[in-house]
């Protein structure tokens, strides 16, 4: 019997050996990329070898039986597939959604990556390793897809979208190419950095910013004196500007309806300081000073600088025209321009080498008066009688010099005119008995009070027939007593 139970215990220690060994190779067994629930018998297996072992009393069918379970483990561990389902969904879900806005050679990249990958889930003797393979190459392809993705985003045009809703964008970006430089990354974790992107494209917000400025800039120009322009190219702003009112307050407006609205009106907008700047170029350049001429020059260069600039913004083609039409408005004459309405006349082609003003009224002649019928605030204006300047309350009469001279610089003279006030001989300002007197004594009794060949005597002979003689006597009584009205806009001496 002690003979029997040496051999059996032999037997027995032999078989412990044997599960050490088989445990050990179970231990050291690569279960990676394999199902879960086969790693879990196999761990099961092992443990229940554990206790076999350290079992003093364990038979040698128990030893054996614990070897064929940790080999039948071994034997039936599975690749796992679940990742490689999971990549299949996650490219089948991108390629389910807008594809266009990537490669046709990465959407069939995907495409491929996938049909492989069914083709091994669809194995039931695939490898751990083919397993592997195939998901890896959908997430390459998904990898593809998401660095495009990132591109299409960087390119989109920051101006057309209002900052908050590109922050969005910029955070999936910046989520985007951490997913990218992680080797690690899953498809899943891919397939969401795409989604990511997308939803924040989809979810960007169009800003109405430029084209509410552009209607405002619009309507600023809309808003002053037009009259200069043509009635189509002010016509057209007015259309632009409508039109874009109505997209400013359409809640679906596209980025693309909004860009084009803005376009539109500052196109009218260029269309017309095109013609601000043919207007100032078309100015008068004699009637002006050199000063106030050359920031008109500048204005006009600025134009032509805006005008040339394909991507001027609407603001700065308004303010291109203001300044235009600002600087045409300060240009300070050189000539002695009457406002309009006023009844003075500069006459300019006397026949003379003198240029003569006519049409004071008798009753509103002071210095002060004819100043404020002239246009000449940027210069300024003097009046002389025997070279001596007359105060602002001083009446301005027949033989009066008036003169327009630099305002920085008065020995800079632009003009000069001489003064006829009909009826007025001798030169005061008034038309009374002292005039009458000059030419009654002229006229009845040739006294020779009125030189020839002078203002005064122009002024003299209001019948304009060369002489002064009774009808001028009586015209000029007629003036004095008020029962003869008398044109002082005439130009009796032509």
């Amino acid at each position: 019997a002690e003979e029997i139970k040496n051999a059996t215990d032999a037997i027995r220690d032999a078989l412990k050996d044997l599960l050490e060994e088989a445990v050990e190779n179970a231990e050291n067994t690569d279960t990676t990329g394999m199902d879960p629930d086969s790693i879990k018998d196999l761990e099961d297996a092992i443990d229940n070898a554990q206790d076999v072992i350290n079992n003093p009393d364990a038979t040698p069918d128990e030893i054996k039986n614990a070897i064929d379970a940790i080999n039948d483990a071994i034997n039936n561990l599975k690749p796992d597939k679940t990742e490689l389902e999971k990549a299949i969904n996650d490219g089948n879900e991108i390629l389910g959604g807008d594809t266009d806005k990537y490669t046709p050679e990465s959407v069939q990249a995907l495409e491929d990556a996938i049909a492989a990958g069914e083709a091994v889930d669809a194995n039931p003797d695939a490898t751990a390793e083919e397993i592997k393979n195939a998901t890896d190459a959908i997430r390459d392809a998904l990898k593809d897809l998401l660095e495009e993705a990132v591109e299409n985003a960087e390119n989109t045009d920051k101006d057309a979208f209002t900052p908050e809703s590109l922050q969005d964008l910029e955070d999936a970006i910046d989520n985007a190419q951490d997913v990218i430089n992680n080797p690690d990354a899953t498809p899943d974790e891919i397939k969401n950095a795409i989604d990511a992107i997308n939803d924040a494209i989809n979810n960007l917000v169009p800003d109405k910013t430029e084209l509410e400025k552009a209607i405002n800039d619009g309507n600023e120009i809309l808003g002053g004196d037009t009259d200069k322009y043509t009635p189509e190219s002010v016509q057209a702003l007015e259309d632009a500007i409508a039109a874009g009112e109505a997209v400013d307050a359409d809640p679906d407006a596209t980025a693309e309806e909004i860009k084009n609205a803005t376009d539109a009106i500052r196109d009218a907008l260029k269309d017309l300081l095109e013609e601000a700047v043919e207007n100032a170029e078309n100015t008068d350049k004699d009637a002006f000073t050199p000063e106030s001429l050359q920031d008109l020059e500048d204005a006009i260069d600025n134009a032509q600088d805006v005008i040339n600039n394909p991507d001027a913004t609407p603001d700065e083609i308004k303010e291109a025209i203001k300044a235009i039409e600002d600087a045409l408005d300060a240009l300070e004459l050189t000539k002695i321009t009457p406002e309009q309405g006023s009844d003075i006349v500069v006459d300019r082609e006397t026949g003379t080498e003198y240029t003569y003003m006519v049409g004071l009224n008798p009753s509103a002649n002071s210095v002060a008066d004819i100043k404020n019928q002239l246009e000449n605030d940027g210069t300024t204006i003097i009046v002389l009688r025997n070279d001596v300047e007359l105060a602002s309350n001083e009446l301005v009469g027949t033989g009066c010099i008036v003169k327009c001279v630099s305002k920085n610089d008065p020995s800079i003279v632009y003009e000069v005119a001489t003064v006829i006030l009909y009826g007025d001989v001798n030169g005061d300002g008034r038309i009374d008995s002292d005039d009458k007197s000059l030419v009654r004594g002229d006229a009845f009794f040739s006294e020779g009070n009125v030189q020839t060949g002078t203002v005064y005597y122009i002024a003299a002979d209001l019948s304009k027939d060369g002489v002064i003689d009774a009808f001028d006597y009586f015209d000029q009584d007629g003036i004095i007593t008020g029962n003869r009205p008398f044109d002082q806009t005439l130009t009796l001496y032509k």
